[in-house]
């Protein structure tokens, strides 16, 4: 090789060293193995519009994005390879494991698929960036009791969850300074159904007006929780003795949502919810009646 060709070879092995360190970090926000991360081939990328898992699924497919006819074994692996604004499908039934989602995706289970977090882990962690939706549907996220379990803890991004159920958990579903439309869903048995953290809807203001967070509820069932709604600094209303409300429900007749059998409804705590006072008490949800939200849930 003469010396011109040696700068060329020298490019080519810095940049294949940028791309392993790239597709490590990657992987590695996505709860993928390491092994798994260290063993991909250069032309794989996270470029596949579709990929899929199943319960005799391998991991290893990674390398031909998780295909139909060879899936994947882990939401986190077929994740991984999965384009922003992509889907992941889940064959059957079984237990895919936990998943860090940075980007707009969809999951989607054919049946039912599991997800089972291990005491003091989450179920699915969603960071995703401010503009981007995420959308999971028919999955069940069971803690099976475990303590300081999470189902999802939804920090970034609208989380649009449809046909699932969260059991058995610590929190069933944390929401922090955004928005969630939880559709057909059942948040049962857990500690404490749905915590939202950060600045809700004043009810003498205009709808909108300076809100940061919501739990948007349509034709849900949250029943059997320790507390069924608990808000963190929702704030203060402008009118004295209320707080502002992060918790909207649909009512709208028999299309309802349902709360049954929670030890309690509200509980609260921080900016709004003074300690030992009798006013701003955070202790009650508002209600819209249109089964379509708009983009700050504004009641029409």
């Amino acid at each position: 090789m003469t010396s011109a060709g040696f700068p060329a070879m020298a490019a080519g092995v810095v940049a294949r060293r940028r791309f392993r360190r790239g597709w490590r970090r990657a992987a590695a926000r996505a709860g993928l193995p390491l092994a798994l991360a260290g063993a991909l081939p250069l032309a794989a990328h996270a470029t596949a519009g579709r990929s899929w898992v199943a319960s005799n699924g391998d991991d290893a497919n990674f390398a031909t994005n998780c295909a139909e006819s060879a899936p994947c074994q882990t939401f986190a692996a077929a994740y991984a390879v999965t384009a922003p604004g992509g889907e992941i499908v889940a064959l059957d039934s079984a237990g895919y494991g936990p998943l860090t989602i940075t980007n707009a995706v969809s999951i989607i289970g054919i049946q039912t698929a599991f997800v089972k977090p291990t005491p003091g882990t989450t179920g699915i962690t969603i960071n995703a960036g401010a503009g981007n939706v995420v959308l999971i549907k028919n999955v069940e996220i069971n803690g099976a009791g475990g303590s300081f379990t999470t189902g999802i803890a939804l920090n970034s991004g609208h989380l649009i969850l449809r046909n699932s159920t969260l059991t058995h958990l610590t929190n069933g579903l944390t929401i922090t300074g955004t928005k969630a439309d939880i559709i057909d869903t059942e948040i049962v048995s857990n500690t404490t159904g749905i915590t939202t953290s950060g600045t809700g809807q004043d009810q003498f203001q205009s709808w909108g007006f300076g809100v940061t967070t919501e739990a948007r509820l349509y034709r849900s069932t949250v029943m059997a929780n320790g507390t069924a709604f608990d808000m963190v600094n929702p704030g203060a209303s402008i009118q004295t003795g209320f707080s502002d409300v992060t918790i909207l429900l649909y009512n709208g007749g028999t299309q309802d949502n349902g709360l049954i059998g929670n030890a309690a409804l509200f509980t609260g705590s921080g900016t709004g919810c003074p300690s030992g006072t009798t006013t701003n008490r955070c202790d009650h949800a508002l209600t819209f009646t249109s089964p379509v939200s708009n983009s700050d849930g504004a009641p029409p």
